[in-house]
């Protein structure tokens, strides 16, 4: 702007001419109205973040219960087992715990997903097959109380428990499998909310900031407007003050917020192991009292718990890193993918032993990102294509790289396993989402979506092209440093 020592004396008018006033308060309404609008408009978007968190949250919660019913639905059951093998009494206090911990987690299940007709559908089919179960495990415990029970009836009641078991099961994963779709529903949300709210900010700040241009250049023919858009301005910084110091609290509503979720999360975590640890707890009590004696089914069963109480304690602690990713921060520096694609390799030594693997690396390029967070990434993909692949009698694993239209590092990993179905590749990198059989492959669903976590940090993307039984490749962009290939 020009002082006025700049300018060339001239007489100013005593007062201000009507089209040039009509100017600058028109320029002075449409800068306030933006910055109304910017308030009105963040104020909103915060509002909106912090429900879509406390409704995300509400999501977590329901899957929690849900997999902490499953666990006392699994409790009650090796409880049942427990006494019907050694007819202890004290075996069945662990089965009534159990009982009254499903009505309760059944009942908060109905609660929180009271808001939804389709998951109230779901939670009945859920009851009737818990209750079904508990019926079966009650007469099972009475007819062993009666000593009436021959082999042949328990065989029968365990085939009929199995039948029962699987029931409860798939209808715990119906209901999982609807909350993930919310949980990813009401994420995409979320960010489109910010989104939103970062364009519409930017706007009224543009227009803003051409309405107070406009009106300072007026100003500056006439002392009068001058002082007049003077005014405006300080009056527009008393505004903008008050916006800030509203926003900044909205932000340490936020910040708050988070920390509550992330305190959810481990708190969450915590009580999940509770019961994975009475679970493992009472196997080992029970194959040092009892394993001897029990035959093989028997021990079988033991060792089937044990293992789902080991995916269980994997799967808990992916969740966990997969939260932690998103909330690290994210150090950049040099990083040879070649070296580092190297120590990966090493590292998997023990899934490439005894097998006939052909590993293909392209010169990898430098790239700018966080080592740590990238081996990760390497870890994650490398292992999915040696573990897809395992059923080839050779392993074709092929790593490579271009330079994207962006300017970006677009790297791959391609191999020759199992492949999968392209009308399925939206839900590859979602968490939870597995396109085989855990009984196939194992795994908890987790490592691509820690995959796209990572790579969006890093200003990249992720994609995958596939085709049943000819392989699959994953692509994945980083930004490039500027020293070139390695």
């Amino acid at each position: 702007m020009v002082t006025p020592t700049e300018v060339e004396p001239r007489e100013t008018p005593r007062t201000l001419p009507w089209p040039l006033g009509v100017g600058v308060s028109a320029a002075f309404l449409v800068g306030v109205v933006a910055l109304i609008a910017i308030s009105v408009v963040s104020l909103r978007s915060i509002r909106s973040l912090v429900e879509t968190s406390d409704w995300i949250a509400h999501t977590q919660e329901v899957l929690a219960t849900l997999a902490a019913a499953d666990a006392d639905v699994t409790s009650a059951e090796a409880s049942r087992r427990g006494y019907a093998l050694t007819g202890a009494e004290r075996h069945l206090d662990g089965y009534e715990i159990a009982r009254s911990n499903i009505a309760a987690r059944l009942d908060h299940l109905g609660n929180l997903t009271a808001d939804n007709p389709a998951q109230q559908r779901r939670l009945g089919r859920l009851r009737a097959a818990v209750e079904a179960r508990l019926t079966a495990l009650d007469r099972a415990i009475a007819l062993r109380r009666a000593r009436s029970s021959t082999p042949e009836l328990q065989a029968a009641l365990t085939d009929e428990g199995e039948v029962l078991m699987r029931e409860v099961r798939a209808s715990i994963d119906d209901l999982s499998r609807e909350e993930g779709v919310l949980l990813a529903l009401r994420e995409r949300n979320a960010r489109a909310s910010a989104q939103r709210a970062s364009m519409v900010v930017l706007l009224g700040m543009a227009v803003a900031i051409v309405a107070l241009g406009g009106s300072a250049l007026m100003v500056g023919r006439q002392r009068r407007a001058r002082q007049r858009a003077e005014d405006a301005v300080r009056a527009n910084e008393a505004i903008l003050q008050r916006l800030n110091l509203e926003l900044a609290r909205n932000v340490e509503e936020l910040t708050a917020v988070n920390g509550e979720l992330e305190a959810f999360s481990y708190s969450v975590s915590h009580d999940l192991r509770a019961p994975l640890r009475h679970i493992n707890g009472f196997v080992d009590l029970l194959q040092r009292r009892a394993g001897p004696t029990l035959d093989e089914t028997a021990r079988r069963y033991l060792t089937t718990i044990a293992g789902a109480a080991k995916q269980m304690g994997h799967l808990i602690d992916d969740l966990l890193s997969f939260s932690r990713m998103g909330r690290g921060e994210v150090t950049r520096s040099r990083v040879r993918l070649a070296v580092l694609l190297a120590e990966v390799r090493d590292s998997l030594g023990e899934d490439t032993r005894g097998r006939d693997v052909a590993w293909r690396v392209n010169g990898l390029p430098e790239v700018v990102g966080d080592p740590a967070m990238l081996r990760v990434v390497l870890t994650n993909l490398l292992s999915n294509a040696l573990k897809y692949s395992r059923t080839r009698g050779r392993t074709e694993i092929e790593v490579g790289w271009r330079r994207g239209d962006d300017g970006l590092a677009l790297l791959w990993v391609r191999d020759n396993g199992v492949g999968f179905d392209m009308q399925y590749a939206a839900k590859l990198f979602g968490v939870f989402q597995r396109l085989h059989r855990a009984a196939e492959f194992e795994g908890t669903g987790i490592g691509l979506a820690t995959v796209r976590r990572i790579v969006h940090r890093h200003g990249g993307r992720t994609w995958a092209e596939a085709a049943v039984d000819a392989g699959a490749t994953i692509y994945f962009s980083l930004p490039l440093y500027e020293g070139g290939a390695a």
